[in-house]
């Protein structure tokens, strides 16, 4: 957590490699963050992975059998823990790419959904994104992608309102072929009467994909500022998989 001038921000990034061992399993993570203004840190807790899947994103029940879903704990490198890059195959993959050997063509959905809520737990802003690329581990090209910016309007108990003051997005070209591609989008939210009317509170949400040769990055920022900041927290929601085709 970073405080700046009473803005308190969130960063994380994760990996998500393209590995064989992890094929046709549904990667999901989520967790809430509380920031403790005493101590100057936020804590994590992690979200069931039954309750982050709330469907499977990006995948048509038309083209294949639903992937398997890992509920296992998080694991940086994916697949299964405890298994080293040799007995998976990374290292191969690695030496192919290099010497400009590519592999297999792989169908690779990333999902990211961050969310501001109330003391509560209530839901206040969201940002999602959606990426699908294909790869053969030498070009990724990214042929699919969605966002959704959304704001409350009218939550149940501190009867407050929030709306979208700003959203954007920029993506690599989806029609050419690169080593490396990128999705991007962001979103800023107001709200005006957050415990007290006439007072301005701040959230604002970014998140960044970027998939190269073998591996998938995704970085996530959110920002809290203006007033009663102190007292929103959120939720950040993953999901990755990949198939071969």
């Amino acid at each position: 957590m970073l405080e700046l001038n009473g803005a308190y921000e969130i960063s994380f990034g994760k990996e998500h490699p393209v590995d064989p061992i992890g094929a046709e399993t549904l990667h999901v993570a989520g967790f809430t963050y509380e920031i403790d203004l005493n101590k100057g840190t936020y804590t994590l807790t992690e979200i069931d992975p039954l309750d982050v899947v709330a469907g499977l994103i990006g995948f048509s029940s038309q083209e294949r059998e639903p992937p398997i879903l890992y509920t296992g704990m998080a694991n940086p490198r994916g697949g299964n823990p405890g298994v080293d890059a040799a007995s998976t195959g990374m290292t191969d993959i690695n030496a192919a790419s290099e010497a400009g050997n590519c592999g297999n063509l792989w169908r690779i959905h990333l999902w990211v959904k961050t969310r501001t809520e109330d003391p509560l737990g209530i839901n206040l802003a969201e940002t999602e994104q959606t990426a699908i690329w294909n790869s053969n581990y030498c070009q990724n090209r990214l042929i699919g992608v969605s966002r959704r910016h959304w704001a409350n309007p009218s939550t149940i108990f501190f009867d407050t309102y929030w709306f979208v003051i700003d959203s954007g997005s920029s993506q690599s070209p989806r029609t050419t072929f690169y080593p490396w591609t990128w999705a991007d989008t962001y979103g800023y939210y107001q709200n005006d009467n957050f415990g007290v009317d006439s007072q301005s509170t701040w959230a604002s949400h970014t998140i960044d994909f970027t998939l190269f040769r073998n591996i998938a990055y995704s970085n996530y920022r959110i920002v809290h500022t203006g007033y009663y900041q102190f007292f929103l927290s959120g939720d950040i929601l993953d999901n990755f998989y990949f198939y071969r085709l």
